[in-house]
């Protein structure tokens, strides 16, 4: 009896051993055969990756080359204009142009009888304010605090309503600057018949430049700029548009 439970004990061992030993070995293929699957998928995913970055990046180096084959062939198109006298006309036409395009957007996009109204109203306001101001009349000082409030609402819708055409406008605006600065460059556009230098000489080289025997070339932005104050304030009186 004692020989048979001895001989059972030992059967019962070796079974475990062989649970252990197929144990161990399933364990090892299963890490394995697991690891091997993550490394397949993350090298699949990282070719994709790769492959979709090539793709991108093609699509915008053909993209890139397309605008600038367009900007280069509009740089060139322009360039019979690119040297004085041409230059100083046609950027005043190109500041005509945006400031018609700046005046047909406001009357479209602002309600300018409301904000003639506003404006009138300010200009009253301001005035008041000055004169209390110089008078230290009680009674005007009283009014003007208690007008305040309402003052800075009117000055909260004359700005908003000053941005919506900015928000239109902006983006054309950038282009065609963008398109001059390629036809001129650093390239004086037009010439002041005198030398502002000399009062003030930090305005070379930032408006522009002296010209030995013909005076102070200024660049297109600078002259555009000068031609558009003017300009501006004239094609806004002709629109009816309040000059804010």
């Amino acid at each position: 009896m004692a020989a048979c439970t001895e001989r059972s004990k030992q059967h019962l061992c070796g079974l475990c051993s062989v649970y252990r030993g197929y144990r161990v070995y399933w364990q090892q293929n299963t890490t394995s055969t697991s690891c091997m699957l993550q490394k397949s998928l993350f090298g699949t995913y990282i070719r994709r990756a790769r492959l979709a970055k090539s793709r991108n990046q093609h699509r915008l180096g053909t993209m890139m080359d397309l605008w600038t084959d367009i900007f280069l062939a509009v740089v060139g198109f322009l360039r019979p204009v690119s040297t004085m006298p041409y230059s100083a006309a046609f950027v005043l036409v190109v500041g005509i142009l945006l400031a018609l395009i700046s005046s047909v957007i406001t009357m479209k996009m602002v309600d300018v009888n409301k904000l003639k109204s506003d404006t009138e109203e300010l200009k009253a306001w301001q005035k008041k304010l000055n004169e209390a101001r110089k008078t230290m009349n009680p009674v005007l000082l009283q009014e003007v605090a208690a007008e305040q409030s309402h003052i800075m609402q009117i000055q909260l819708s004359m700005q908003s309503a000053r941005m919506k055409p900015c928000c239109v406008y902006y983006i054309p605006f950038i282009l065609i600057f963008t398109i001059l600065n390629g036809v001129y460059g650093n390239v004086p556009v037009a010439i002041l018949p005198f030398n502002p230098q000399g009062a003030l000489p930090f305005l070379e080289p930032w408006i522009g430049m002296s010209i030995p025997g013909s005076g102070f070339g200024l660049w297109f932005w600078s002259w555009y700029f000068l031609s558009a104050l003017g300009l501006g304030t004239l094609i806004r009186k002709v629109f009816g548009l309040p000059n804010v």
